[in-house]
């Protein structure tokens, strides 16, 4: 693989790690204290989905840099 998509791999990888954190920590309480149930469980679904997907992309990645 060339750097350039190296760099792009990594920041991909964070941003959908780091979208999932924040979609679970903030979203979900927010949802938890206004008592939005259906609203709270797709923040739950979509903020793990993404971190998945990170994970995903880490290991993906990780597999072909061998």
């Amino acid at each position: 693989m060339s750097e350039g998509q190296l760099g792009y791999i990594s920041a991909l990888i964070t941003i959908f790690i780091g979208c999932g954190i924040l979609t679970l920590a903030v979203d979900v309480a927010y949802y938890r204290q206004k008592k939005m149930k259906r609203e709270r469980k797709t923040s739950r679904v979509l903020g793990w989905t993404n971190i998945w997907t990170g994970i995903a992309l880490l290991v993906s990645h990780w597999l072909m840099s061998i």
